[in-house]
């Protein structure tokens, strides 16, 4: 199983919470950027501490086994053979303009491991709606209680991004909700799994 998590930031959550996941992709544009292509060239987003916090939030036994300057940071926990490939430094979605920063053949390895993916976490950040079209047909999400879901298009509307977002989409085209498997519902220390993203919608703000 592979999960992919855009805007992960240093929440290992999905790592802890679903053990049978044995690859993560973790992807965000920080440090150089909190807030994605924004400013990505100015340095007013820089987060300097971020790379730091990473490692010290790491879940325990994972260790960075790739060779300095190689890209992405690897980690890899070698009694439960699980591995978090950290994809930094890395805004979405991928213009031509990223291939100013990274070699075509990253960006294509990238794109294939998403379209093998198992599992997509949305846990705060809610990515660009064109992660839809790297996603194989059929997925999981994996959601959780302290982050916002739209629930109808007036939500939408009044919460809008300065993007479309999956969740968003997930509203305007009901049609895309029939590619959720199944929503995992991580609620404190407990998950439960909704069939379907309107039940998911339901139980969240029951």
């Amino acid at each position: 199983m592979t999960l992919i998590y855009i805007g992960c930031g240093t929440d290992f959550r999905p790592v802890i919470y679903f053990p049978n996941i044995k690859r993560s992709i973790y992807i965000d544009s920080q440090p150089r950027s909190e807030h994605g292509w924004s400013e990505y060239d100015s340095g007013l987003f820089f987060r300097s501490k971020y790379t730091n916090e990473f490692i010290q939030n790491l879940p325990k036994g994972f260790h960075k086994i790739n060779i300095d300057k190689t890209y992405p940071d690897v980690y890899h926990n070698f009694l439960t053979d699980r591995t978090i490939f950290h994809y930094y430094n890395l805004p979405f979605p991928w213009t031509n303009r990223i291939y100013q920063y990274l070699p075509k053949k990253t960006i294509n390895l990238l794109k294939y491991d998403i379209s093998r993916a198992t599992h997509i976490a949305i846990c705060g950040h809610d990515p660009h709606v064109a992660i839809l079209n790297l996603l194989p047909a059929k997925f999981t999400l994996i959601t959780i209680n302290t982050s916002f879901y739209p629930s109808n298009k007036i939500e939408v509307e009044q919460n809008a991004e300065d993007y479309p977002s999956v969740c968003d989409d997930l509203i305007l085209n009901p049609d895309n909700q029939q590619r959720i498997i199944e929503v995992k519902y991580l609620r404190g220390d407990r998950i439960k799994t909704l069939k379907t993203y309107v039940d998911f919608i339901g139980e969240k703000y029951a």
